[in-house]
């Protein structure tokens, strides 16, 4: 999910989130994808779970984000050394920052 949140264009939520539909989009896919892998996982989310709040959804893109933060800040806490990159760019409809922390 980190991945796909990072790269930006990639939609998470798609147009028929139900259960039966063949196209849940990539979040529900994505969760679909962790069952295989993880038990715990998987028992809650096909008892428990759906996912198809866009409020639910906003906030685990948040928690991964601020995880993801968490990692880099403090593997550069360890290493001690580090270096940052940062790009802008617009267009007539948005504008882009990129940041780019490199670990010496």
């Amino acid at each position: 999910m980190g991945a796909t949140a990072r790269q930006g264009l990639l939609a998470l939520r798609g147009h028929n989130e139900k259960q039966e539909s063949s196209n849940k989009g990539n979040f529900l896919e994505l969760c679909e994808l962790f069952c295989k892998f993880d038990l715990n996982f998987n028992v809650k989310y096909h008892a428990y779970l759906s996912y198809t709040s866009h409020d639910i959804q906003n906030e685990i893109v948040n928690i991964v984000s601020n995880s993801t933060i968490k990692v880099i800040k403090n593997e550069n806490l360890k290493c001690g050394k580090y270096s940052l990159m940062s790009d802008e760019a617009y267009s007539f409809k948005e504008e882009q920052l990129s940041f780019v922390c490199e670990i010496l």
